[in-house]
């Protein structure tokens, strides 16, 4: 037998995901604010202050970024694919 979701189950169910990529490490504001110094140095040419820069900064080393983001990249991954699928849903009973 096939369960249909209802909008209310979909939009509890999306909520949950959204909280979950929230409290996802990679969504934090102290790994948002480091790489974009990286990103923004790297393109400028001085990719030799990185870390110098985000310590000063009292920020995660790019090293300590790299691991983040290897631990926890898949898990955010399917989460942002389930929440677009579930938005996708309720899209549909509009």
């Amino acid at each position: 037998m096939f369960f249909k979701q209802s909008a209310q189950q979909l939009h509890d169910e999306l909520a949950k995901v959204k909280q979950e990529i929230d409290s996802n490490p990679l969504s934090s504001d102290v790994i948002t604010q480091s790489t974009a110094i990286i990103e923004q140095m790297k393109s400028s040419g001085r990719e030799a202050e990185i870390d110098q820069e985000l310590a000063r900064l009292s920020l995660p080393s790019s090293d300590d970024i790299g691991k983040l983001i290897a631990q926890h990249a898949l898990q955010l991954t399917l989460l942002q694919k389930k929440r677009i699928k579930l938005e996708k849903k309720l899209e549909k009973l509009r």
